[in-house]
Formats: C-alpha cells, structure tokens, sequence
C-alpha cells in the first residue's frame, strides 16, 4: 500500500539486494555499481510504506520467533528486539547500559526467523527512529526524517550471507598498517 502522497518510487535489482529510491534521493554516498537493473515496482510485498508530513515511515511484520541484529554500537543486549533506538551520532558524555543514541549507530539490521532472514540498509545520513516490537508487538517501524531516501534490502539464507552482503555493497574496513597494532601506551 503507498498513498498518494509518495511522488514516486523506483526499484532496481542487483546481484544480492534490491534497491528502492524513494522520491528521487540524493544520497551522500552512492552505494549502487551501475549493474542494477530496474524492475518496476518491485517493493517486497511485507514492506509497508507511508509518507507522513515531511518523514517517512516504513514497517514490516515481526513474528514472536524473530530476532533482530545489527544497528551499530548500542548499549543493549545483541537482539534489538522490543526496544525503541535512534540511529542518530551522538556523544554522549559517557556510555552506561541502555543509553540511546550512542557514538556510531548504522542504520542496518538484520531480521531473522524461522521463515525469512533479511537485511535492510537504510542509506541516509539523518536521523532515524526504529521501534522493534515496542508500541505494536507484531512490527517493526522505522521512521525517517526525510521523505526521500534509499533502502537497499539484502537476500541472503543465513545471517552470515546477509552481513556479507552488506560488506560487499559498503566495502571491507582496512587492514591498519603493523606500526598501528604495537606497543601503545594511555594514561
């Protein structure tokens, strides 16, 4: 379902993801190779879209058997089940268990269950408001400050195939030099 006030969504297939560009988005950092192809409307029939004001909400079901991964550094337990996050930089003067935001939130995640195992990138550098099973038990809702954006949703069988997905389509972190791994000294 996407009402009238989304202006316009394209989808494009890659090798291992499926990218939606929301309302024509200007990313700050162009993951896409140039061998996507466009499909249409090819946005997962579980992916629920909606414009509202200036943000934009995304929700998907979340099943009593789902586990849900990822969203960078959080002082909270690895499954991000039942909690409400913000994926906006932050310091926070200090890092104690349950503080949200935290230094380097990713607005990735990975949801797994017993029938599907999915990644979703959500390419925008903004703030980003993710509520997984909190306000409604049953859904996963993201709301993004922005009603332009790109989402990439990464195919995968297992969580391994999904976090190596997202490596290949954002890049491998590098190797530091040797000099950089000896002797340190803090006070």
């Amino acid at each position: 379902l996407f009402p009238s006030t989304i202006v316009k969504i394209e989808s494009l297939r890659g090798k291992f993801y499926t990218i939606l560009n929301v309302n024509q988005p200007e990313p700050v950092i162009n993951y896409c190779t140039g061998d996507e192809n466009p499909i249409g409307n090819g946005v997962p029939s579980y992916l629920h879209l909606e414009k509202k004001g200036d943000h934009l909400l995304i929700s998907m079901p979340m099943t009593i058997d789902s586990h849900i991964f990822g969203l960078g550094e959080r002082a909270f337990r690895i499954d991000r089940k039942r909690l409400k996050l913000s994926s906006l930089n932050s310091d926070p003067g200090g890092y104690e268990r349950g503080r949200d935001p935290i230094y380097f939130p990713i607005p990735f995640m990975i949801k797994k269950d017993s029938s599907t195992t999915m990644g979703i990138f959500i390419n925008y550098p903004g703030e980003i408001r993710i509520d997984t099973g909190v306000d409604n038990y049953d859904k996963i809702s993201m709301e993004i400050f922005s009603d332009s954006v790109q989402i990439f949703i990464i195919d995968g069988k297992s969580v391994k195939e999904i976090a190596d997905g997202f490596i290949r389509l954002t890049g491998k972190p590098f190797l530091p030099p040797k000099w950089a791994t000896g002797h340190t000294i803090s006070r």
